[in-house]
Order: C-alpha cells, then sequence, then structure tokens
C-alpha cells in the first residue's frame, strides 16, 4: 500500500495526497517522505519513479 501511497503523491501533488492518506489511516514513515522527495528532486520520470519506489518498498 505505501508504494501505491507514494506514486499518488504525484498524480494528486503531495498535500491533497496526505489528505486523502489521513483519511484512509495510512501515513507515510519519514524515510518514504525523504524518499519521495529525492525523486521528486532527481525529476525522474514516470517509469522511473514507480520501478524505484516498487523496488524499495514493493513485495518482495
Amino acid at each position: 500500500m505505501a508504494a501505491a501511497t507514494a506514486i499518488v503523491e504525484w498524480l494528486l501533488g503531495l498535500p491533497h495526497s496526505k489528505k486523502i492518506s489521513a483519511v484512509e489511516g495510512v501515513r507515510l514513515s519519514s524515510e518514504m517522505r525523504r524518499d519521495v522527495k529525492s525523486i521528486s528532486d532527481q525529476q525522474i520520470g514516470d517509469t522511473g519513479r514507480t520501478h524505484l519506489i516498487n523496488s524499495k518498498y514493493g513485495k518482495k
């Protein structure tokens, strides 16, 4: 679920994503927030972002 939540942040924007996630009881850890910011700062494309998030937080 965390990977999906992180992906939604780029579609909706972080403020809207936080509100939706809070309603659903989902919160990103500080490490996840750092990763999201780092990936955003690198201006990686959609496919690259999805791959990075899934490789770290997806089911193994």
